[in-house]
């Protein structure tokens, strides 16, 4: 985990959302491909940002379907939603409000959050 809660205090609101890290060589695990990135190939990582100034705070690489789906949260909530805890952890029961796109954010995702005292 990264411990950038540690140094950098981010402003109300924070930003859940996935990336891809460019990669135009090869060889390297875990490359990817996704035709509606606007960098299509790389890592595909999931990430937390601070909305005041857009720096990446928190960050967690996808490591395939398997792997995913065996991180904490995913079985009784699914995907998203367990994502969306996973990369807010630092910040709970700070009242900070989190924007989640279309991939993360659910009534599930809400009520989950605010219990743990974060808000969408």
């Amino acid at each position: 985990m990264w411990q950038c809660n540690k140094c950098i205090f981010p402003g109300r609101f924070l930003v859940v959302d996935e990336s891809m890290g460019q990669w135009l060589g090869k060889g390297m695990p875990g490359l990817m491909y996704v035709a509606r990135k606007p960098t299509p190939n790389g890592r595909e990582g999931h990430t937390t940002a601070d909305a005041e100034t857009g720096c990446i705070i928190f960050y967690e690489l996808y490591e395939g379907k398997i792997l995913m789906a065996e991180k904490e949260h995913v079985k009784e909530l699914g995907a998203g939603t367990a994502i969306a805890l996973r990369l807010t952890a630092p910040w709970v029961h700070s009242g900070r409000i989190v924007i989640l796109d279309s991939g993360f954010a659910s009534l599930k995702a809400a009520k989950a959050l605010a219990e743990v005292g974060l808000y969408m």
